[in-house]
């Protein structure tokens, strides 16, 4: 809403122009109702006859959605090869409009996996990926921002197996 005042008082029939091409007049109360459809700095201006014209700058920010991890967990922060590993975060909408986007799982800088997640300005939700690595070694966890370490060590021989296949080869040779 746009209000042309002089000294206070509402001017009915006022053109109003955005930068410099006429957008409408304002009503009895004063108001031109405009929505913008592009952002950044612009003039706006005001005219009638036997009123001074007049021209302001404004800065019009349109809506905009912006996603942010508030944190990362990875339960258990220590697997062996092919366990899997939970990856938990909170994400929030910090912007000014609702929006659905995918977030992307990234693993030493590849992306790996994405879930789409929809969300209103400043609603929280919780967003769950399993992963289960075949390989050992330090993996970098990334998601919108937040990193954390996915340790994946060599599963160990199982001494039980060792030694029931020892006694069955024993067994044998006797």
């Amino acid at each position: 809403s746009i209000k042309v005042l002089s000294n206070g008082t509402a001017i009915a029939g006022t053109s109003v122009a955005f930068d410099n091409s006429a957008i409408g007049t304002t009503d009895a109360k004063g108001i031109l109702n405009y929505t913008f459809n592009v952002g950044g700095t612009h003039n706006l201006g005001a005219s009638k006859d036997k009123y001074v014209s007049v021209a302001r700058e404004i800065n019009i920010r349109l809506p905009f959605s912006e996603y942010k991890a508030l944190d990362l967990s990875i339960v258990p922060g220590s697997v062996f090869t092919n366990e899997q590993a939970l990856i938990r975060s909170n994400i929030t909408n910090a912007g000014t409009k609702a929006d659905t986007r995918e977030v992307e799982l990234i693993l030493n800088g590849t992306v790996v996996d994405n879930k789409s997640i929809a969300l209103a300005p400043g609603e929280i939700k919780e967003i769950n990926f399993t992963r289960k690595e075949a390989l050992p070694g330090n993996y970098t966890v990334e998601l919108l921002g937040q990193k954390g370490l996915l340790e994946v060590r060599e599963e160990p021989l199982n001494l039980l197996l060792i030694g029931g296949i020892a006694t069955g080869l024993g067994a044998i040779i006797i």
